[in-house]
């Protein structure tokens, strides 16, 4: 990661060139699959693009907001009322935008790998619907900073998509945090034509999502094409529903240490674990909780 830090400025020419930097970075590491570290320069680097999409009402928004309408719906079907919900990857918050005057009210996070999407995503949620009501903070998905059967529903919009070769630990993760139901928007690389596989094996996406699913056990209850109009002709998206019965009353406190799983309380410049004695700062108000910005602050809680 050192190296890749050291060659942002390099980066930051391939991007305003139009380069692919997840390309880029896997040829220079000679990796066969995308790293965390490279999908994280990647996303920080186009932070801002996927508003300006939505704004300029590209192609791309319109199939996300057609694909947000159908979400919505499925969201109303399930049987739940007052809720707490969560998008893993929510870059900035472009979906969860679309999808806010369905679950407006709810208890509502979403967290994304990159603090500079995350920034983005706060300002767009705040000029458009007064600051949103979303509890927005920086985390890994192969690491999610929230308790065991913490969230309601919780859900991906082509979060998992780069991340080939690590479906089955994707799962499980977002399983643990799950408390009733996993919603899944994925690449459908089965159902998808030989010209679109070849494209998803080129970038490293996800594959066999179903299998890993079943493979674990999981309840998958709805396995589906989103409509054509959902997505764009060379990904196309497939909706997974998988459902966890979990007996235990919801909890009250959500947040916690992604690297011991202790509960994290706020207080107010950095959330801190009495039990692990690590401490995770804010930046610019947003928390950044994840492994590599844990603090060892043994002494937080002395004044």
């Amino acid at each position: 990661m050192d190296n890749k830090k050291a060659m942002l400025h390099r980066i930051k020419e391939i991007y305003s060139h139009g380069g692919n930097i997840i390309q880029y970075l896997r040829k220079e590491s000679d990796e066969r699959q995308n790293s965390l570290e490279d999908i994280l320069i990647s996303y920080d680097f186009q932070a801002g693009s996927y508003t300006e999409m939505m704004e300029k009402n590209t192609a791309g928004a319109v199939v996300m907001r057609n694909r947000a309408q159908y979400f919505s719906d499925v969201l109303r079907k399930l049987p739940l009322e007052k809720y707490s919900i969560m998008e893993a990857g929510t870059g900035e918050c472009s979906f969860l935008r679309e999808i806010y005057p369905e679950i407006q009210g709810q208890e509502i996070y979403a967290f994304d790998i990159s603090w500079s999407r995350v920034k983005y995503a706060r300002k767009y949620m705040s000029e458009k619907l007064e600051n949103g009501g979303v509890n927005l903070f920086v985390g890994d998905m192969f690491s999610i900073p929230m308790a065991d059967d913490s969230i309601d529903v919780v859900f991906t919009s082509q979060s998992m998509e780069p991340n080939g070769g690590h479906e089955r630990e994707l799962l499980k993760e977002l399983y643990r945090v799950t408390r009733k139901y996993l919603i899944l928007q994925e690449p459908a690389y089965e159902l998808a034509s030989e010209t679109a596989q070849e494209r998803m094996r080129m970038h490293g996406y996800v594959r066999g999502l179903l299998q890993a699913a079943r493979e674990l056990s999981m309840d998958v209850v709805e396995y589906k094409l989103f409509p054509e109009d959902c997505y764009l002709p060379y990904t196309p998206v497939a909706l997974m529903i998988i459902r966890k019965d979990v007996k235990t009353s919801e909890r009250e406190s959500k947040f916690a240490c992604p690297v011991t799983h202790t509960e994290l309380i706020d207080y107010g410049d950095a959330l801190f674990s009495n039990e692990s004695l690590l401490a995770y700062p804010k930046l610019d108000r947003i928390p950044l909780l994840t492994e590599a910005n844990a603090v060892v602050a043994t002494k937080f809680l002395e004044r």
